[in-house]
């Protein structure tokens, strides 16, 4: 066994040292591996190809329908009178509770609506009858006058005056007086100032161009809110004061020369007719309206009946002074309407129970606010 292992190792010495020659295999040539290129062969261009266009067909979508805004009032209106007053039908309503005063600029574009908002403060809320919406508000004491072309407002604010922009509202001049502001002429160039000087009133009349006072009136007895009032012209105002301990006092001056023209007494309100032709007074106790002549200052007629009807209120003129207005009623209140120069009632009964009612200055609407909430605009579509 070691014999064997011993030659073993001599066989696989000599191999190691290139004693024993080893046999070697002849390789086909066809059999040697072809070594793969470096570069890579590039593809062949591509065959141009023909563009074809597919005919396509231009769809226009067709429009969709529009609808006309409905305008928020008709545009053509007739003209109120004491002969088309009567028919009158509902152009809009406006939802506000409240109303306790109403007011159209001169052009009827705008109307005015007053709410309380506490103790002799109030809020006034400008709506755009063109539009439909409210352009903007004021809050206090203020009294409203609009200017004969209806592009501003001025407000009367305790001691102070603005001017506000329509429809903007924005404030763009002020007048502070020395004491409370009372009334403004149609023209705005004069302003009358009350001071309480007991037991009465020293009204002043100021020119505000020049800042300088005028006259002075003193009257004895106490104003109430908005009591004192111009004509339209501007030639006459009027006032209805309170003297202890139960007399109301009526009374017109002449503007040139602060004289009293008229004094009346027993009644609690009075209003001018447009172009001073007459006044009309009324009281709550009494159940008429008396018309007085400016020419004669007699009581030429008188509106209503001398019965035990509930007295008249909120007295104006209207349509150029060919209609006069009043609220009256205890339980309900309603409206009436007249024919001055006739003195003529005319029928129209509106079904409501108001609290406001106003005619537009340029006679094309109507407006109402009742106890339900509710501001109606009349009108009459021609």
């Amino acid at each position: 066994m070691r014999r064997i292992n011993l030659v073993a190792a001599i066989f696989l010495l000599a191999v190691a040292s290139g004693c024993v020659e080893q046999e070697t295999q002849a390789v086909e040539p066809s059999a040697i591996p072809t070594a793969i290129p470096t570069t890579q062969i590039p593809s062949p261009e591509p065959l141009p190809t023909e563009t074809i266009v597919l005919p396509t067909e231009t769809i226009t979508p067709a429009p969709l329908p529009t609808e006309t805004p409905r305008p928020f009032l008709p545009p053509d209106l007739a003209l109120l009178n004491y002969q088309t007053l009567g028919r009158v039908e509902e152009l809009a309503s406006i939802s506000l509770p409240e109303v306790i005063d109403l007011e159209f600029s001169p052009d009827g574009r705008f109307l005015r609506m007053r709410v309380p908002a506490g103790e002799q403060i109030h809020e006034d809320i400008f709506y755009d009858l063109g539009k439909g919406e409210e352009i903007f508000r004021l809050e206090g004491g203020q009294r409203i006058y609009f200017n004969p072309d209806s592009t501003t407002i001025a407000a009367l604010d305790g001691t102070s005056l603005t001017i506000h922009q329509l429809p903007s509202g924005e404030e763009t001049a002020q007048f502070n007086g020395k004491n409370q502001l009372a009334a403004l002429s149609p023209d705005g160039r004069l302003i009358v100032e009350a001071e309480a000087v007991d037991p009465g009133t020293t009204l002043t009349l100021v020119d505000l161009t020049s800042g300088e006072d005028i006259y002075q009136i003193y009257i004895n007895g106490t104003m109430e809110e908005e009591s004192l009032h111009f004509d339209l012209d501007g030639k006459n105002m009027a006032v209805t004061y309170f003297v202890p301990p139960g007399t109301y006092v009526s009374t017109i001056w002449s503007v040139k020369t602060g004289w009293a023209i008229f004094t009346e007494y027993g009644y609690t309100e009075i209003a001018l007719h447009p172009f001073g032709s007459e006044v009309a007074v009324s009281s709550a106790r009494q159940s008429y309206i008396s018309l007085i002549s400016t020419v004669t200052w007699d009581q030429r007629d008188y509106l209503g009946s001398a019965g035990e009807d509930p007295g008249y209120y909120d007295i104006a003129y209207a349509s150029r002074g060919r209609l006069i207005y009043a609220l009256s009623g205890v339980e309900t209140t309603t409206a009436s309407f007249w024919y001055p120069p006739s003195g003529e009632k005319i029928d129209l009964d509106l079904g409501l129970d108001l609290l406001a009612v106003t005619i537009s200055p340029d006679r094309r609407y109507l407006a109402t606010s009742d106890k339900s909430g509710s501001v109606i605009i009349w009108g009459i579509p021609e």
